[in-house]
């Protein structure tokens, strides 16, 4: 027992020696699985409701403390003081109503649009014009199911909703609607994803429950552009690049796509691994060229190449499922994320992948005792954890091994 309490020493003394390299950055893993994944690291702390299920998560354009979001329960909740405090904004009184969509008019922070269905059936268009605490349901929506919805930046008066039966548009900040013809465009239906091209409105991006399409008129032709993308490709996410608006990454079912030639063409994106393909958000950063990140059904993922092939890193538990992003131009490095159960998580850091302690490391041993010690070495950081785990093998006279454990 004697010489199990030495090595025991050397394990501890060894520990200490190398906290400094342990304590570097690393890449979330599968190590941590069991872990509780709102206390999974010190760069992310939850803010949100707690045990609460966030699908659209916006932040006002005009004020960067301001949020909503909405749930799927037909709630919207909002923050006035950058997600510290969350309180219930509105109810629409109709369970089991997802509210996917909501956007802030960048002309006025009090014009809001939501915009909801319940799968198959129908959700509807809402509008309040003093900041959530009202609101007006758009008869010419009610019976749809609205599973997508897009304000264009060249003209924020026009908004397209992309819904289970097809795709509508405005042009009087949802007033009134239009439908726009799509029956003659094969596949042009169940529209999951839109985006406006930022120069006009008349470059329209819609995808489906099948593939990508695209109109350059308003919306009065579509085609397909599916060049490049595997058929049968449900479209979660479409993100125009606000520095290039040629450059597009597409979220599918079947991975994720980049286009250069505003559609034209794709290419998959490799590195993330495809029990994670199921990336419900994406979106390429307002304000630092080249940083992309993805919120999949199993963690939150980013890159800082564009979605280059192995640029691609985890950053919070894999058990996660991350349904929203939202970032303000002016705060880079503040990303927060909506998730499935964990309410709303934010980082200080993500955006420039530096990972900083926060309060006294906690550590604990795991001895097995043999002729050959072997430590395993599990230390956490509070008060949102990253469990990171040392394991080496010593012996009386040499070190035999030394790493970080997948």
């Amino acid at each position: 027992m004697n010489r199990d309490m030495k090595y025991l020493s050397l394990a501890v003394l060894f520990f200490l020696s190398t906290s400094a390299f342990l304590t570097q950055p690393v890449v979330a893993d599968d190590s941590a699985r069991n872990a509780d994944p709102a206390l999974y690291s010190q760069d992310w702390r939850t803010t949100g409701p707690p045990g609460g299920d966030v699908r659209g998560l916006v932040v006002d354009p005009t004020n960067p403390d301001r949020f909503y979001f909405g749930t799927l329960d037909g709630q919207i909740y909002t923050s006035a003081d950058g997600g510290k405090q969350w309180q219930l904004l509105y109810n629409f009184g109709k369970p089991r109503l997802f509210v996917d969509h909501v956007i802030v008019d960048p002309r006025n922070p009090k014009v809001l649009y939501v915009g909801a269905h319940r799968h198959k059936e129908p959700g509807g268009f809402f509008k309040s014009t003093d900041g959530g605490q009202t609101w007006r349901e758009s008869s010419q929506l009610r019976n749809e199911a609205v599973h997508s919805l897009a304000q264009a930046e060249a003209d924020p008066s026009t908004l397209i909703a992309g819904t289970f039966n097809g795709i509508f548009r405005s042009d009087d900040s949802g007033e009134s609607w239009k439908q726009l013809p799509t029956s003659t465009t094969p596949g042009l239906v169940h529209v999951e994803s839109l985006a406006i091209d930022p120069r006009t409105t008349d470059t329209i991006y819609a995808g489906t429950w099948y593939l990508p399409y695209k109109s350059t008129d308003g919306g009065k032709n579509w085609r397909s552009i599916k060049n490049g993308i595997i058929d049968d490709s449900d479209i979660f996410a479409i993100d125009i690049d606000p520095h290039d608006p040629n450059h597009i990454i597409a979220s599918a079912c079947s991975g994720i796509y980049e286009s250069k030639t505003a559609g034209e063409s794709w290419r998959k994106v490799q590195g993330i691994p495809s029990q994670s393909r199921r990336t419900r958000a994406i979106l390429q950063h307002p304000s630092i060229p080249g940083v992309v990140f993805a919120g999949t059904t199993e963690g939150f993922w980013r890159s800082d190449r564009g979605g280059d092939a192995d640029s691609w890193m985890v950053t919070t538990s894999r058990q996660l499922e991350i349904n929203s992003i939202a970032v303000h131009p002016s705060r880079p490095e503040m990303i927060y994320i909506g998730t499935n159960n964990y309410g709303v998580m934010v980082s200080m850091t993500v955006a420039s992948r530096s990972f900083r302690p926060m309060g006294d490391l906690v550590v604990g041993l795991q001895m097995r005792f043999s002729p050959i010690v072997k430590c395993r070495i599990e230390f956490m950081l509070p008060p949102l954890t990253l469990r990171r785990v040392a394991a080496f093998s010593l012996s009386a006279m040499t070190m035999a091994r030394v790493g970080v454990l997948p």
